[in-house]
């Protein structure tokens, strides 16, 4: 839109960005609410039937298992609300499309998986020291703890660059690059950019 002029446009009415912001996340929530009901109708789908399974006799392994799944669950539906919020702002001030998709994936999917690693790595590397075990729950903690603060911190950052930058950024030229062998001027002698 910011291409064609069409959010320009937008942004000449006197829609407020708040009031653009939410027909955008409304728009989002329409295209991705059902594949996302689907996906936790079966997460919840396979939690009974992980609870009905013959491995988990102990009631230590199913509080477990339950704290397992409702723990992914969560952070499935902070995942698609920090998603949409970081996609948005990083659509909006990135030049192509793909790299504000990678980006946004990679801020809100890598990050906290890549630093939740580093993390087990040095404590598990620090517990063969020390002789201390790592317990499940405490990994499992640790991650929903990780992933959670992740997606609240670039949330909050995407949030407020939307809400105070949106104008500026929609209205924003990318200058286009001088070609790698125009001729500039410098002074008043026009030599090649090489």
């Amino acid at each position: 839109d910011r291409k064609s002029s069409a959010l320009e446009l937008l942004l000449s009415t006197p829609i407020s960005v708040k009031e653009i912001l939410h027909g955008q996340r409304l728009a989002l929530f329409r295209q991705f609410a059902g594949p996302a009901i689907y996906v936790l109708v079966a997460d919840f789908i396979f939690l009974i039937l992980g609870l009905r399974g013959t491995d988990l006799n102990q009631s230590d392994e199913k509080s477990f298992w339950v704290m397992l799944w409702l723990a992914g669950m969560t952070v499935f539906v902070m995942d698609l609300f920090a998603l949409s919020w970081v996609s948005m702002w990083v659509g909006l001030s990135s030049k192509k499309a793909n790299r504000a998709a990678n980006a946004s994936i990679a801020r809100i999917m890598v990050l906290p998986w890549l630093a939740f690693f580093l993390l087990i790595t040095m404590l598990a590397t620090s517990s063969l020291l020390t002789k201390i075990h790592l317990d499940e729950h405490v990994v499992l903690i640790l991650w929903f703890a990780l992933a959670v603060a992740n997606n609240l911190i670039f949330m909050s950052w995407a949030k407020k660059n939307l809400n105070g930058r949106l104008r500026d950024m929609a209205t924003q030229r990318f200058a286009s690059k001088t070609p790698r062998f125009a001729a500039k001027s410098v002074g008043n002698k026009t030599t090649p950019n090489l």
